[in-house]
């Protein structure tokens, strides 16, 4: 239930950041968000959200890089830093 609760935060977080920017949702399970954009299906933004056994998160991050075929992956073990990170990056690709 975590899981679907850090999904959800996540998932409104993108919502109004990207959604008017031409990003629109491709799929939301339980613990994955995945995200495209409009005409540009390459460009896609995922995040899975796996619990730990000690009841901590772990956060799998796969980003587009701009102007490129290539994507990006990070494996987060903190939920703040994994936080700022997508705040950040959301910033910079809404330039």
């Amino acid at each position: 239930m975590l899981t679907v609760n850090k999904k959800n935060e996540y998932s409104n977080f993108l919502k109004e950041k990207l959604i008017d920017k031409g990003w629109q949702f491709i799929e939301s399970k339980e613990n994955n968000i995945v995200l495209n954009k409009k005409y540009s299906e390459l460009e896609e933004i995922n995040i899975v959200i796996d619990n730990n056994t000690n009841g901590s998160s772990v956060f799998h991050l796969t980003l587009p890089l701009k102007n490129s075929i290539f994507s990006f992956y990070k494996k987060i073990n903190d939920e703040k830093i994994f936080s700022e990170y997508l705040t950040q990056y959301i910033d910079y690709i809404s330039l």
